[in-house]
């Protein structure tokens, strides 16, 4: 009797585990400028997420000053800073916080390429960029 081995196809193969990428477990002395994070927006009754930069530390209302980043494409891996959206966010509205990613200048616009996919829904567009 000769058993041959079926192959999984592609799209039903498990998916490799991944180590965590971003850290939920953050401190409020976590929140530098120059940390990267992840945060929640309400929008006419939506939730969005982008990540953003913070660029001030917390103040005593727990008031973070950020700079949002748009996703350039679908890998959900390089972002741009979108320098008109300057913004504070209340500390309960980060999600999470990621390393430091790849930094290239480009004429005049600063890319990011982050080591893994990060999942946003930002304002504005029809789809959802997932990882």
């Amino acid at each position: 009797m000769n058993m041959a081995v079926k192959k999984i196809p592609e799209e039903k193969q498990p998916m490799p585990k991944v180590e965590p990428f971003g850290n939920r477990n953050f401190l409020y002395t976590d929140l530098i400028p120059g940390t990267h994070a992840l945060v929640q927006f309400t929008i006419n009754q939506k939730k969005y997420t982008r990540v953003c930069v913070i660029i001030q530390e917390p103040d005593e209302d727990g008031d973070v000053a950020v700079v949002k980043l748009r996703c350039l494409n679908e890998t959900q891996r390089f972002f741009y800073i979108d320098s008109q959206d300057a913004i504070d966010v209340k500390f309960e509205q980060i999600v999470e916080t990621y390393p430091s990613p790849e930094v290239f200048p480009s004429n005049g616009v600063t890319h990011f390429y982050y080591a893994q996919p990060i999942e946003v829904f930002e304002e504005g567009f029809n789809i959802r960029h997932s990882k």
